[in-house]
This record gives structure tokens, C-alpha cells and sequence, in this order.
């Protein structure tokens, strides 16, 4: 299979993963991780958690990102 045994990682993954999973029920990834779980957890006073607030509070250096 394409997918393999590839990870999903996503902001707000179950919503990915519940997609997949309808469209390829018989694959099962390695594993989810959802960035929104972990900026509940690690940043639990942040007003807003979606991705654009997540960035805007850690500002990460993407110089290196792919364009």
C-alpha cells in the first residue's frame, strides 16, 4: 500500500484520520499525532489553539521549510 506504515500528523488529527479511515479502511497507520493535544498540554493558557495562533505564539523558524 502507498501509505505504508506512515504516521499522521495533523492539527486536529481525528479529523484526518476519520477521512482515511473511510476512504482506506483496512490501512491502519503507525501512529496519530495531534498537534492540537499537544498545545492544550504544553500551552494551556493560550487563548486560541488553532495552527495560525500555535504559530503566532511559538513563531518557529521556517527559513529552512520547503516553499
Amino acid at each position: 500500500m502507498f501509505l505504508g506504515t506512515t504516521c499522521i500528523c495533523a492539527h486536529y488529527a481525528h479529523v484526518d484520520y476519520g477521512m482515511l479511515s473511510r476512504h482506506l479502511p483496512r490501512w491502519q497507520p503507525a501512529g496519530v499525532l495531534d498537534t492540537l493535544r499537544l498545545v492544550k498540554t504544553i500551552y494551556p493558557n493560550l487563548r486560541h489553539r488553532f495552527l495560525d495562533a500555535l504559530i503566532d505564539h511559538v513563531k518557529p523558524d521556517l527559513s529552512a521549510a520547503p516553499h
